[in-house]
């Protein structure tokens, strides 16, 4: 009989690695290569964060990139989740001065929440000859204690936005904005 539990037991954590191993995160690994990237070209920043209307601005070229681009890590769905999203893809053409063509078409994969109760209700990825260029993401939870709303937006060219609002009853609430530019 011990030896069926056990068996029973092994199968069954042996599944769940499985299941690990086949989930695949929407933006985790594309962020990791772009926080591995930007470790190498080490780029000149314009950091501008605003809190509550109090402005701070920080020029910089060695930002601890894993620290700065986790908050992607820590808002990504992954293909175990997608059963609670809708997708739908659409092509949008950019035009762009000074380059050769002047007009690329962009592919944007659009997942969105299903219901109200997912933590991240939207993902935006635009994508470029099936490279991945541009990334909205919006993170927000109504509770009957607080409210949260987050807005990620990442552009491969120029740099990265967070912004959001923290609202807990009974307390002032938060509003705040990070903006991070590549400035050479």
């Amino acid at each position: 009989m011990k030896v069926f539990v056990g068996l029973v037991l092994l199968m069954f954590f042996t599944a769940c690695l499985k299941s690990e191993k086949t989930k695949k995160p929407l933006v985790s690994n594309f962020i990791k290569r772009e926080i591995e990237r930007l470790n190498v070209e080490k780029p000149s920043v314009i950091k501008v964060a605003i809190m509550n209307g109090k402005i701070d601005t920080v020029v910089s070229d060695s930002l601890d990139w894993s620290e700065e681009l986790n908050v992607f890590l820590a808002n990504d769905v992954d293909s175990s989740q997608l059963v609670n999203y809708s997708h739908s893809t659409t092509s949008d053409v950019r035009c762009l001065r000074d380059t050769v063509p002047p007009c690329y078409s962009y592919v944007c994969d659009i997942f969105h929440a299903l219901n109200a109760e997912e933590k991240i209700q939207n993902v935006k990825i635009w994508s470029l000859n099936q490279k991945i260029r541009d990334i909205e993401i919006i993170v927000q939870k109504q509770h009957e204690l607080f409210t949260y709303y987050k807005k990620l937006i990442y552009h491969v060219q120029k740099g990265y936005e967070i912004s959001g609002s923290q609202d807990i009853k009974f307390m002032e609430g938060i509003n705040y904005k990070v903006t991070v530019v590549y400035s050479n």
